[in-house]
Order: C-alpha cells, then structure tokens, then sequence
C-alpha cells in the first residue's frame, strides 16, 4: 500500500450499542464521496441520534455494508467487555491482471488507491464487569472470596456528545474527499455507483491474554488484588515460626 492514500478519521468516545449506526453513516459517507459512477444519492436517518447522512440508492452496496457491519457487531457483542477500542477501515482498490512468467497465465491482484480509518474507543457503561471491585474498599480478604462485588457504575454518554462527534467526521470525511483526488484512477464508462471495490477491514483491542483466537484481557483491578494477595500470604508465611517437632 506504499502508493495508497491514507485518511486517519481520529477516534470517537462512544457506548457499544452505537457501534452499527457510527458505522453506518461513516462507511456510506466515504462510499458516496467517492462513488464515481452513476449516483442516485439518498439522505437517510440516524436511528438513535439526530443525524443526517447521504448514502447511494443501490441494493446490492447497502447489502455488501450491513454484511459487515453485522459481522462486526457480532464480535463487539461476543467479547463484552473486554472491548477497549474498535479500529475499522474501508479501503478502495482496483483490479489489475499480470502475467505470470513465459508460460502462466495472468494473476488478478488488488491494486489499493485509498483508505479510510477510525477508531471506536467505548465506554465502559453497556460492559458492568460483576469482578471489578469499587475503590478503596478491597481488601485480601475479599481478593480471596468468591462473592462477586457490585457492578461498577460509569455514567452514560450524551447523545448530544455523540451526534456532535458523528457530525465532526462526517464534516472531515467531505473534506478530504473535496481536497485529494489527484490519486483517483481513471474511470471508464460505468453505471454503477461503485466503479472501484472496497474492503472493510477490523480490529478490536482490549487487555492482556488470549482464550482461542479472541484476545481476552484480564481486568487489572482482578489481577492487581490476586497478586497482591498472593503477596500477603507469602509475607505470613515467611514471618510465621517454624511448627514445634513432633517426637
């Protein structure tokens, strides 16, 4: 991807269920921005914040997106909390054929001209972790207990707050795309709105250690009190006499 032009969309503070409408409206925004064929445009709605996006009036597109999404989602919603940041990119690429030596045949390969990235960083308040303990009232007799403590409380997010962050990339998304063109393959003639392919690609990031294939991290206040524990009892064990011989 060295030739491939790159546009960091920064990141945005929301709670786990916006996921699938964030995305919504950014991937079809960067779809529509740079849908160089024939366009029916389309304003559609937020379902859960005030907001307006234009997407492209084409069945088989909006099928290929919500694919995705759904596909991302679906791995949000699996590992729960153990979510800490949500990084996604759509890329744009063209095919190109080439020849494979004197007597092979031609190889298809991606060619990638520009790429979009975002990061979903969550809030904590849709991921109550029933073992994280409320400060300062640990102690090693709890650290050794099996009663799980209360779900720690995170205050939600405005939906204001949202919509202003959603709005603000939205806004970035039309800039960049007004600004740098001077990169953008010929176009023939197509009645497509999606003249080039593209890949929506993910990666969710959170603690510490791996279950299967899905990075599963270990709350540090969790990990922070067994070691501490195990500390404890070592240090009694140490200072304790040594138990009277039995004849």
């Amino acid at each position: 991807m060295s030739n491939c032009e790159a546009f960091d969309l920064g990141n945005i503070d929301v709670e786990p269920h916006h996921t699938k409408e964030v995305l919504r409206c950014v991937f079809h925004t960067i779809i529509f921005n740079r849908a160089l064929g024939f366009v029916r445009p389309r304003e559609s709605d937020c379902e859960l914040f005030d907001v307006t996006y234009v997407s492209c009036l084409d069945s088989e597109l909006e099928r290929q997106v919500e694919a995705r999404i759904s596909e991302i989602c679906s791995v949000i919603g699996r590992i729960g909390n153990n979510t800490d940041t949500l990084k996604v990119s759509l890329t744009f690429y063209e095919k190109m054929k080439r020849q494979q030596g004197w007597f092979g045949g031609n190889q298809e390969r991606k060619l990638y001209w520009e790429r979009w990235q975002l990061s979903l960083r969550f809030n904590a308040n849709d991921f109550k972790d029933p073992f994280s303990p409320p400060p300062s009232t640990y102690s090693l007799s709890h650290s050794l207990s099996s009663t799980p403590y209360p779900p720690v409380e995170v205050p939600s997010l405005p939906s204001h707050y949202i919509e202003e962050q959603v709005e603000d990339i939205l806004a970035s998304i039309a800039t960049h795309a007004m600004a740098k063109k001077d990169h953008l393959p010929p176009v023939g003639d197509c009645v497509s709105p999606l003249t080039f392919p593209f890949e929506i690609s993910f990666s969710v990031e959170g603690g510490a250690r791996t279950v299967g294939r899905l990075s599963i991290p270990l709350p540090s206040s969790l990990t922070n009190s067994i070691e501490g524990g195990v500390q404890a009892m070592r240090k009694l064990l140490a200072q304790a006499p040594p138990p009277p011989n039995i004849l």
